[in-house]
């Protein structure tokens, strides 16, 4: 089979979708910080109640809404269909694991296309069993600094 038709981009988006959307459903949140600073002040958004960190207290104002009512739509949208909490979380997640699929195919794409298949191919096997992209893809954290 030709290299290119194995890994294609619909391909690799495959691989990535898969792998993302288990560590979705599958792995415990393995920091506090995401717990307390952005799972809990989400909830407080969407649903009106439950715990509010100093950090979002108006008395303090260190942390910005914004980057929780972005990723409250999911959980918004599951309350709005009157689904679980649970589902909730679990769609809130798995949209993270689609946009992190996303954009790694994007990467994968501009490494093909300016480094080659096999530069592509090594980055994709690299990338689909990284413990550090398995974690970090899912998880409601910032990425930037």
């Amino acid at each position: 089979m030709n290299a290119k038709v194995l890994f294609s981009a619909e391909v690799a988006f495959i691989f990535f979708i898969i792998a993302r959307v288990l560590s979705a459903l599958f792995l415990h949140i393995t920091d506090c910080d995401e717990t307390y600073n952005y799972w809990e002040p989400l909830h407080y958004l969407v649903y009106g109640k439950g715990f509010q960190t100093w950090e979002y207290s108006p008395a303090y104002a260190l942390r910005s809404y914004l980057y929780l009512l972005i990723h409250a739509i999911p959980a918004a949208i599951c309350k709005e269909l009157n689904l679980s909490k649970i589902w909730a979380f679990y769609n809130t997640r798995i949209v993270l694991a689609v946009a992190c699929a996303v954009l790694e195919v994007q990467m994968y794409k501009s490494i093909r296309r300016i480094f080659g298949i096999s530069t592509a191919t090594t980055w994709l096997v690299f990338q689909l069993f990284s413990p550090g992209m398995f974690i970090s893809s899912t998880a409601l954290l910032p990425r930037f600094p």
